[in-house]
Order: structure tokens, then sequence, then C-alpha cells
């Protein structure tokens, strides 16, 4: 097993455990791992996984108004598992970014 698929596989327990319990510096750990896991994201997979970051942590705050009320239970764990995956890939987005930044200025 690789550094690629371990950074992901620890981010993914992170992101579903922490909605269940807390974990101290959750969102600092899951972003510290997407930035990691962002620096193996080939440039075909780059656009795709950017667009992941954005819906993730837009749907979060849908996820959250629409189930606290209705469904507290179930809605509070699901807001939380979808939240934490966006705070996930927006480490991946950042780290794209600021490979696309490097090389525009070593071009």
């Amino acid at each position: 097993m690789n550094v690629k698929k371990i950074t992901l596989l620890v981010g993914l327990a992170i992101a579903v455990v922490g909605a269940f319990v807390t974990i101290p510096y959750a969102a600092l750990i899951l972003l510290v791992g997407g930035l990691v896991y962002g620096l193996w994201i080939e440039a075909d997979n780059q656009v795709r996984a950017m667009v992941s970051a954005f819906v993730l942590t837009t749907f979060a705050e849908s996820f959250t108004k629409a189930f606290a009320d209705s469904a507290p239970a179930l809605g509070t764990h699901l807001a939380g598992i979808v939240g934490n995956l966006g705070a996930l890939t927006a480490g991946v987005a950042l780290m794209i970014v600021f490979r696309n930044i490097y090389a525009r200025a070593n071009a």
C-alpha cells in the first residue's frame, strides 16, 4: 500500500468517524491530509477534484439546514460526514491550485 492510498483511507476514516465523535483538530487533520493527497492528483482529474470540493462544502451547509429539523439524528451525522469530506477535498483543491501556481511560475 502506498502513501497516496493510506492518506486517502485515513482521511475518509477521520471524515466518517469525526461525524460521530469529537476528534481534536479534525478539520486541520483533514485539510493537511487533503494537501498531501493533492500532491498525487493527475492533470486529468484536477477539475473533477476541484468541483468535488466545491460541491461537498456547499452541500454540507445545505444538509445541515435541511436535515437538522426533519431528521436530527441522521441529519446531523450525514451533514458532519459531508462537511468533513468537504474539508478533505478542500485541501486537495488547495494543493492543486498551489501546484498550478508553482508550474506557471517555473514555466
